[in-house]
């Protein structure tokens, strides 16, 4: 007949089986295999693998650098025509559409005042004066051209025998010669109905008494001769060839009858190739 299991035994085995499960759990939980390492690729795949990236990137770098540049380049070459076609147009707009403002009073212009021209009010108004001095000296050749057509006054030599001015120092000559300013030439004229250059210089020293006569080297050689340095106001101008004469107002100037078609005027003494002939006191 069979022992039945005492209750210490009934719970030795109840322990037994709570533990063995437990243990192969464990077991198995030890046996599992482990997870598979990738080995680390050695140093010159690794080189390699870089390189050869390497190279496909800067392939596409430079594909898409090539791909932007195209339209780059055609659109500054696109820009560079438009802006030149710009240009053009601008200038042709610019020519059609230009305006032209003429200002016949510009303030730069000259001054234009009664046919007077001038850059300044000084100019303008030496212009006046000039201007003033001609009209009268003309208005004087009319008087004196009417006066002369004429004239039935006396003669040089008359003048010289009944002298409106005797005794006068020769500073009255200058102011005597001045009247007849403006009288014509004329060749061989002795009277204020026209002067030559003898003329004029006999007809005014005939009024001081002087019986000049009617040539150049004559009138020359009827006085003294003096220095240019000495020479004053009332002496003959005497042109050294016997060409020309005229009376010595000072200060390198003189009157005299000049040429056909001109008429008696005062100017300076343009000539050095002259000598200063003396005949009063």
């Amino acid at each position: 007949m069979d022992r039945l299991p005492t209750r210490r035994e009934l719970r030795a085995a109840e322990t037994a089986k709570a533990v063995r499960p437990r243990r192969d759990s464990a077991t198995r939980t030890l046996q599992a295999p482990a997870p598979r390492l990738t080995p680390a690729p050695a140093p010159a795949a690794r080189s390699r693998r870089t390189k050869a990236a390497n190279a496909v990137v800067m392939t596409f770098v430079t594909g898409l650098v090539g791909v932007m540049a195209i339209p780059a380049y055609a659109a500054g070459s696109s820009l560079e025509h438009t802006s030149s076609a710009e240009g053009a147009s601008l200038q042709d707009y610019t020519a059609a559409n230009a305006q032209v403002v003429t200002a016949d009073n510009a303030s730069s212009a000259p001054v234009e005042e009664e046919g007077f021209t001038a850059t300044s009010v000084a100019d303008l108004n030496a212009q006046k004066a000039a201007a003033a001095r001609a009209a009268l000296a003309e208005q004087r050749r009319t008087q004196l051209a009417s006066s002369a057509t004429s004239y039935t006054g006396a003669s040089a030599s008359q003048l010289a025998q009944n002298p409106i001015y005797p005794g006068t120092s020769a500073t009255g000559v200058a102011a005597v010669a001045r009247q007849y300013l403006g009288v014509p030439y004329v060749f061989g004229g002795n009277t204020p109905a026209g002067f030559d250059c003898s003329g004029l210089v006999q007809y005014v020293f005939a009024q001081f008494g002087l019986n000049l006569p009617h040539s150049v080297r004559a009138q020359g050689a009827a006085g003294v001769t003096v220095p240019a340095s000495e020479a004053r106001a009332g002496d003959i101008v005497v042109w050294n060839d016997g060409s020309h004469d005229g009376i010595y107002t000072g200060n390198g100037i003189m009157i005299d009858a000049p040429k056909p078609g001109d008429h008696v005027k005062e100017r300076p003494v343009w000539s050095s190739n002259v000598h200063y002939v003396r005949l009063l006191g």
